[in-house]
């Protein structure tokens, strides 16, 4: 929680040039970092300098000039008191596990996160780690061996399926700090194949894998239930009637954008947020319900059926979904609270894994732990969060979430979404196209 004290207000003028910041283009930051300025050596971890080869070539474009990271209105998520920057970069390297609830594809959400563990990582040099869940925990051995100079940039892009929809410059700069500043990267999240298959087939079949397969993630001993799952059926309701086929994860959303990246969960609690994930809540589906474009694997956010998950789901093999032919002739599929559940089961598989991979991290003494993660998963303490507590009891949570919308103050449906809150405005323009 973000006390009063911890709150400097500034009135006016502050809030007004926030508000610049979130509305109009300003000072550029340079989220694509060239080699060429001036910086000591990167080492790991553990202090050995990396290896920096002359092929370690940088292939990412010069991006477009962004706004000003470190000057959009930001909020205490209860008191509703402004937050300026320097307070926020305190109250981050001051939390043991730090939790980024991101738009998908928003550039400027993704600099504000950019900047703000760039800063932080410049507090706590030796003690910071980012993890990430768009990294899935197969994928770990590749980024080290970036991270470390074992392959160039090009190279690790191939072998994590890395392109500009689902590696957007926001998460290459996180990445950078880190390579640069000899910080761990951890892939936190589950393969998307074992999510399909507990959407599709429910836990038992998970549990039955080789222990090689159950160490790429964790299967929950029961599911989230409360306001996370109303949250989540009321979405999914919504993203799964625009959905031409929830097997093959080419999703049609709302708004005709398709889900790239693996998009966790864009989705807030009001209607017109994003999916279970983290899309922008006026232009992106949910991640759950499309995560497919980098393997061909649909993993759609899932759900549980028992209260365990032990027994067989309601939902597992045979479960009907949507046909593309049948719902241009006769209208959206008919859903089922079933069917929303077969999702469920996902997106408890993915909290679960990734809130083990948080802590461990924590475990292993990293302070703070950054996990980037769609906002739904954070949102009004999301499934992620409360899985993350019970791993790691004594552990100082601090959730920030960052809103697609500009506003001069809290706004009343965003009380209590998290600890600190921050307005970026709408996307420059749709992901989708």
């Amino acid at each position: 929680m973000i006390h009063r004290d911890l709150a400097l207000r500034f009135g006016g003028p502050f809030l007004a040039i926030a508000l610049a910041a979130c509305a109009t283009a300003g000072q550029s930051l340079d989220l694509n970092r060239d080699n060429d300025i001036d910086r000591p050596p990167p080492t790991s971890e553990h202090g050995q300098a990396m290896k920096q080869d002359d092929d370690h070539v940088q292939d990412t474009p010069t991006p477009e000039p962004l706004f000003d990271a470190r000057s959009f209105p930001t909020f205490d998520g209860r008191t509703g008191d402004p937050v300026h920057w320097e307070t926020l970069v305190r109250i981050a390297s001051e939390a043991d596990v730090v939790l980024l609830g991101e738009m998908h594809g928003h550039t400027r959400a993704l600099a504000a996160m950019a900047a703000l563990f760039e800063d932080v990582a410049a507090r706590r040099p030796g003690t910071v780690a980012l993890s990430m869940e768009f990294f899935e925990r197969d994928q770990q051995a590749n980024l080290d061996d970036y991270l470390l100079g074992v392959t160039d940039e090009a190279r690790f892009k191939s072998a994590t399926r890395r392109t500009e929809k689902n590696y957007p410059a926001g998460h290459r700069a996180m990445v950078e700090t880190a390579r640069e500043t000899g910080r761990p990267v951890i892939a936190a999240n589950v393969p998307r194949r074992y999510a399909r298959l507990a959407r599709t087939e429910g836990y038992d079949r998970l549990k039955a894998l080789t222990p090689e397969q159950q160490r790429l993630f964790v299967v929950p001993e029961k599911l989230s239930e409360g306001p996370y799952w109303e949250r989540f059926l009321a979405r999914m309701t919504e993203v799964l009637a625009h959905t031409p086929s929830a097997d093959t994860g080419q999703s049609s959303p709302p708004d005709g954008s398709a889900e790239e990246a693996k998009s966790p969960e864009g989705a807030s609690a009001p209607a017109g947020s994003a999916g279970a994930h983290g899309e922008s809540n006026t232009s992106r589906s949910d991640h759950a319900v499309a995560r497919s474009e980098q393997d061909g694997d649909a993993a759609g956010p899932g759900v549980a059926g028992g209260e365990n998950g032990s027994e067989k789901e309601p939902g597992a093999k045979g479960e009907a979904t949507p046909n593309p032919e049948e719902s241009e002739e006769q209208g959206p599929p008919a859903l089922s609270e079933e069917m929303v559940r077969s999702f469920f089961r996902a997106q408890n598989l993915w909290d679960a894994t990734m809130a083990d991979s948080v802590a461990a991290a924590f475990a292993r003494g990293y302070r703070p732990v950054f996990h980037v993660v769609g906002q739904f998963h954070i949102d009004f303490d999301g499934g992620l969060p409360s899985r993350i507590r019970e791993l790691a009891p004594g552990a100082k949570i601090v959730t920030i979430s960052y809103v697609d919308r500009c506003s001069t103050e809290l706004d009343g449906e965003d009380k209590e979404r998290a600890d600190v809150i921050v307005y970026v405005g709408e996307p420059e323009e749709n992901p989708g196209e």
